[in-house]
C-alpha cells in the first residue's frame, strides 16, 4: 500500500569529465540528472518535439523548394512562348497558306517546325503523367526554343538513343545507358538512354529522326509549331493563338502561361501549407509538453513543496523544473533538423509533374527552431501556474 519508490538518480556522462562538472551549480547537477532520470518522459519529450521540428522543416522547405523554379524554367529551359500543334496531312495548298500566314504575323518573331507525340512511362511506380516527345535533327535552332543542358553543359548535339529530363531519371533511377519502356498507341516501345538534361516543370524525351525510326518503325512527322513572340505577355500570347486557331490546318494551340499556371497554383498554395503545418506542429508540441509536464509536476510534488519550504524563489522553482524541458527540447530540436530534411527529400518524388530545387535555406531552419522554442515557453507559462498552485503543505504529508 505505500507509494512507488521515486527513481534514484543516474550517473551522467558529464560526471566522467571532471573539468566540465566541477563548475556546475548544484541545481545545475541536479537538473542533469534528473534530465536523464526518467527515460520514458525524455524519450517522449524528445519525439514530440522532433516531430514538431521536422514538421516546420518540410513546411519551409517546400517553400525554399519552388523560390526561383518558375524563373528558371522559362528563362533557361523553355523559352518558346505557344505552340500551334497542325494537321501534317492537310493539303499542300492549306499548309502553305497557314506557314504563310505565321510568317506574315507581325506578333510573331520565329517559329519552328518539329515533330512531336506523347507517350506513357511502363513501370511498378504509379506515374500518370503524359511525356512530351521532341524529334529533331537541328539541335542548335531547337536550343532557340527549348534550352538542353546536363548541369551546367549546353547539349551541343543529340547522339542515338533517348534523352530524358533529371525528374525521369530521379523517379525510375535511370542511368545513361539503361533501357527505359513507354506506351504509345497502346504500343509498347523501348529505347536506349542517351543523355538526361535539365528540367522543372513536365517531362520530355527529346531524340534525333534516326533513333525516332529505330524506336517508333516508321519516319516522324512535323505536326507542331513552337514560336517565339515579340510580347510574351498572357494576353498577347493568347490573342495570337486565338487567329491561328481561326486556321482549318490548326488542331490546338497553347500557350506557355497555361504551363506556367501549374507552379504558379503550387507556388500560391505553399502558404496555406505552410499554415496548416505550423498549427499541426503547434498541436502535437503544446499537447506533448503540456502533458508530460503535468505528470512531472504530479510525480514530484513533494519535492517542489520542499523546495518552496527551504526557501526557494518561485522564480528558482520554475528555472528549475522547467530547464528539463528546455534542454529537452533543444535535442529535439536537433534532432528535428535531420528529421525535416529526410521528410524534405522524400516529398521532392511526390510530384510527378514538377522538380523542385533540393534545398533548404539557413533562415528555414532558424524559423522553425523559433517557432518550436515559441510553443516550449507556451507551455512554460502553463506550467508556471501549475507550480505556484503547488502547497507548501504537500512536504509534511505522510507517504503512508
Amino acid at each position: 500500500m505505500r507509494a512507488k519508490t521515486p527513481k534514484s538518480g543516474n550517473f551522467v556522462f558529464l560526471e566522467r569529465v571532471p573539468y566540465i562538472w566541477k563548475e556546475l551549480s548544484f541545481l545545475q547537477k541536479a537538473t542533469l540528472r534528473n534530465v536523464f532520470r526518467y527515460k520514458l518522459r525524455l524519450t517522449m519529450t524528445i519525439i514530440g518535439v522532433m516531430g514538431c521540428m521536422g514538421l516546420l522543416v518540410l513546411g519551409f522547405g517546400i517553400k525554399d523548394s519552388l523560390d526561383g523554379v518558375s524563373e528558371l524554367q522559362y528563362s533557361k529551359y523553355t523559352k518558346f512562348n505557344a505552340t500551334i500543334i497542325y494537321n501534317p496531312m492537310a493539303l499542300d495548298k492549306d499548309l502553305d497558306k497557314f506557314n504563310e500566314e505565321i510568317k506574315s504575323n507581325q506578333d510573331i518573331k520565329e517559329s519552328f517546325d518539329i515533330a512531336t507525340t506523347t507517350v506513357n512511362i511502363k513501370a511498378e511506380k504509379s506515374f500518370d503523367e503524359k511525356i512530351t516527345v521532341f524529334t529533331t535533327d537541328t539541335i542548335n535552332e531547337f536550343s532557340k526554343y527549348f534550352g538542353l543542358y546536363d548541369g551546367e553543359k549546353k547539349l551541343e548535339t543529340l547522339e542515338d538513343g533517348i534523352y530524358i529530363n533529371r525528374k525521369l531519371a530521379e523517379k525510375f533511377s535511370l542511368s545513361v545507358g539503361d533501357t527505359i519502356t513507354f506506351i504509345n498507341n497502346n504500343k509498347e516501345y523501348k529505347g536506349a538512354i542517351a543523355g538526361i538534361f535539365e528540367n522543372h516543370v513536365g517531362n520530355f524525351f527529346v531524340m534525333n529522326e534516326k533513333t525516332y525510326e529505330q524506336t517508333f518503325f516508321k519516319k516522324p512527322v512535323k505536326n507542331t509549331k513552337l514560336l517565339l513572340l515579340n510580347d510574351g505577355s498572357k494576353g498577347n500570347v493568347d490573342k495570337v493563338i486565338h487567329e491561328l486557331e481561326k486556321n482549318s490546318v490548326a488542331v490546338k494551340g497553347i500557350s506557355i502561361h497555361s504551363m506556367k499556371k501549374a507552379i504558379d497554383d503550387a507556388s500560391y498554395s505553399v502558404n496555406s501549407i505552410i499554415l496548416l503545418i505550423v498549427i499541426c506542429s503547434a498541436f502535437l508540441s503544446i499537447v506533448v509538453l503540456y502533458n508530460l509536464s503535468n505528470i512531472n509536476i504530479s510525480e514530484r510534488k513533494r519535492e517542489i513543496a520542499t523546495l518552496k519550504v527551504l526557501g526557494f524563489y518561485p522564480r528558482e522553482i520554475d528555472k528549475y523544473i522547467y530547464k528539463e524541458t528546455v534542454i529537452l527540447t533543444m535535442m529535439g530540436i536537433t534532432l528535428g533538423i535531420f528529421v525535416g530534411h529526410s521528410l524534405h527529400i522524400k516529398e521532392q518524388l511526390a510530384m510527378d509533374s514538377i522538380r523542385f530545387f533540393n534545398k533548404v535555406k539557413l533562415i528555414s531552419y532558424i524559423y522553425s527552431a523559433l517557432i518550436t522554442l515559441f510553443f516550449t515557453f507556451i507551455v512554460y507559462f502553463v506550467v508556471k501556474i501549475m507550480l505556484k498552485k503547488v502547497p507548501m503543505i504537500e512536504s509534511l504529508k505522510d507517504i503512508e
